[in-house]
């Protein structure tokens, strides 16, 4: 694997941890088969090899998680259904709440923390696919996340896209466990919200369809680069 650019990292890590005593956070956000996961582990191990102290925290961890095995057996076996959807919106919420404080004490401890996604694919999913309010599921999600987002220069955030075609691909060739059931327009209409979501707060979005994991690590590099300056980081 390349050796990243290390100067904007360790200038961003020394500002985080001069202004919050605290080391900084990358999250990858997206909907389900778009690379999140591959992307973040890509970048954890690139860390490493340039010799910088950094912790992973997957998507895979909120299968193993205090709430993880369970929200697991209702969401990925095709054969539970769970019609009280305002139930699974707070299951879920359970689960972000123990990962976002994960993060922020994990940040205590390392230099980088990546976490493999956060909070815009709950919010596209809880009102596109269970139809609930749209003040509702902000203020809860605004709430559980405050901790990381009162330090917003602290935390950067990359939402990542693929076409539908190459999300379909990529689904088909996971195990059972972490492949999606939703069906194909629902799929849809969560990605078309999470984009929304992503633009409304002025992230970044990188289109993996065509593109080599290497090339969206170096894309988020540049990304980066765009960040610190924007945030006067010195």
């Amino acid at each position: 694997m390349k050796k990243i650019i290390l100067e904007n990292y360790i200038n961003f890590i020394n500002y985080s941890k001069k202004k919050y005593g605290r080391g900084i956070i990358i999250v990858i956000e997206g909907v389900e088969s778009v690379g999140k996961t591959t992307t973040c582990n890509m970048l954890h191990n690139l860390f490493l090899l340039n010799k910088l102290n950094s912790s992973l925290l997957t998507d895979f961890y909120e299968r193993t998680g205090k709430s993880g095995p369970l929200i697991a057996a209702i969401t990925e076996n095709p054969t539970v259904k769970l019609n009280d959807n305002l139930t699974l919106f707070l299951l879920y919420c359970a689960r972000l709440a123990d990962k976002v404080y994960l993060a922020y004490e994990l940040s205590k401890k390392y230099d980088i923390v990546i976490v493999d996604r956060l909070d815009l694919s709950l919010y596209a999913r809880a009102e596109v696919a269970w139809n609930l309010e749209l003040k509702f599921v902000g203020k809860n999600l605004k709430w559980i996340c405050s901790r990381l987002y009162r330090d917003a220069d602290n935390v950067f955030m990359q939402c990542l896209n693929a076409n539908i075609h190459e999300l379909d691909k990529r689904n088909k060739m996971k195990t059972i466990r972490r492949r999606s059931f939703m069906p194909k327009k629902v799929q849809r209409e969560i990605q078309k919200r999470v984009l929304e979501l992503a633009v409304k707060r002025k992230l970044d979005i990188i289109d993996t369809s065509t593109i080599s994991p290497l090339e969206v690590i170096s894309q988020i590099e540049k990304n980066i680069d765009i960040f610190i300056q924007r945030k006067n980081v010195k």
